[in-house]
């Protein structure tokens, strides 16, 4: 469950920030030592840490780091910082009261970062503030294993009332979603994303007993919420300046990059569902080409021209 709200935790979430911030690798158990935890505790801080908007990546097995062009010095907020500091703030408030008067001073200078911006950010940012009310009573639920209640506005723009068991916050592509279970088909993992969220209740008289590693979960399944049962291999020709961008983002499962002489890459995953990969193709038309397979070029080629159809 998420642990954002432990005093303990929220004091060596920032003692790693600052660790990491003088740019050098530094090695998982050795964190784990300093600090008298588990690696799986550690892993659970990166989350953390990622949450709050400021990316890692792994140069090698029980590495970690910054990723290029993060830091904590004084710069402008990304829009995804910003509402991980609106979810560190909240859970701040739950601490004990010196150590929360710290938490929030510390929010508070990230806040009131440089004025000039050094980088300057472009479309898209995040606009939308529905679901940021819910936040603390998700975590708080997720976290004491109480059922939640919730009015859900599908993409098929229809309502419907849910009863689930609350897991875990999970960020992708700009969107929080709601990694959980009905509360009556426990078995049975799902997603809803927060700002979809249009009514929540918080049902403590109904408790379940959450999971016990909830970072395997959380690798296991995708923001459907779905564990995929099977993958399929995909195989897609990148090039021009579409390929620098999948040079440097890990976007599917066990993805490898090919390096070719005429400076185009060769990109090797494994995807669950077809609609993982799709936006990344259409978004990089024509600097992408599906090799395979076959049933993925033609899925391509048919939305396409459904719509050139409409088009004219």
């Amino acid at each position: 469950m998420p642990q954002i709200c432990d005093a303990k935790k929220n004091s060596r979430v920032i003692a790693i920030l600052t660790l990491l911030d003088d740019g050098r690798p530094r090695k998982t158990s050795d964190l784990a030592a300093k600090f008298g935890v588990t690696n799986r505790s550690i892993q659970r801080d990166f989350a953390a840490i990622e949450l709050l908007g400021y990316d890692l990546e792994f140069p090698k097995k029980g590495y970690v780091q910054f990723a290029e062009g993060v830091s904590m010095k004084k710069r402008p907020i990304t829009p995804k910082q910003q509402q991980g500091l609106k979810i560190f703030k909240v859970f701040s408030k739950t601490l004990a009261p010196d150590l929360a008067k710290a938490c929030l001073s510390l929010a508070k200078s990230f806040e009131e970062s440089q004025k000039g911006p050094e980088i300057i950010p472009l479309m898209p940012q995040i606009n939308s503030k529905e679901g940021d009310k819910y936040i603390e009573e998700i975590f708080e639920a997720a976290e004491f294993g109480h059922a939640l209640k919730i009015k859900y506005f599908s993409a098929e723009s229809k309502e419907k009332n849910y009863e689930i068991r609350p897991y875990a916050l999970l960020y992708s592509e700009g969107f929080i979603y709601l990694l959980s279970a009905l509360w009556d088909k426990p078995k049975e993992k799902r997603t809803y994303r927060l700002d979809r969220i249009k009514e929540l209740e918080h049902l403590y008289d109904k408790t379940f007993s959450p999971p016990k590693d909830i970072s395997s979960m959380v690798k296991s399944h995708n923001i459907w919420g779905v564990a995929p049962k099977k993958y399929t291999n995909i195989k897609l020709e990148i090039k021009d300046w579409a390929a620098d961008y999948f040079r440097n983002f890990i976007l599917f499962k066990d993805q490898k990059i090919k390096e070719r002489k005429d400076g185009t890459i060769e990109l090797e995953a494994k995807i669950s569902k077809f609609e993982e990969v799709l936006p990344q193709i259409f978004r990089w038309i024509p600097c992408v080409r599906v090799i395979s397979p076959y049933s993925l070029a033609w899925e391509v080629k048919s939305i396409l021209e459904e719509y050139l159809k409409k088009s004219n």
